[in-house]
């Protein structure tokens, strides 16, 4: 909701926006637009990710990716937080949104 916020304000200062004076349909599919340029390639990361760790959960507890699975995980939560953030970090940043 945030974003979504962020860009109408792009568009329309919030001084000039009543309940009378909706926004344009051609303004809200910029925002709209805009909005899903930002979101879809966080959304696709979050998405692949959570497929591969599905995929890696569901194995044979003797195969070799599990024990490749195990030996990761193990890497993984030995990680320091400043480590796990930093991995993260394009997911929990906001992005730049141009005022």
């Amino acid at each position: 909701m945030w974003f979504l916020t962020a860009f109408l304000k792009k568009y329309i200062p919030p001084r000039s926006f009543t309940v009378e004076d909706t926004p344009s349909l051609e303004i809200l599919q910029k925002v709209f637009e805009e909005f899903e340029a930002l979101r879809i390639p966080r959304t696709t990361t979050l998405v692949q990710g959570a497929r591969l760790t599905g995929s890696r959960r569901v194995l044979p507890a003797s195969s070799p990716e599990a024990a490749e699975r195990d030996a990761r995980l193990k890497e993984e939560a030995q990680l320091s937080d400043e480590e796990k953030i930093h991995k993260f970090s394009f997911l929990l940043s906001p992005p730049n949104i141009q005022q």
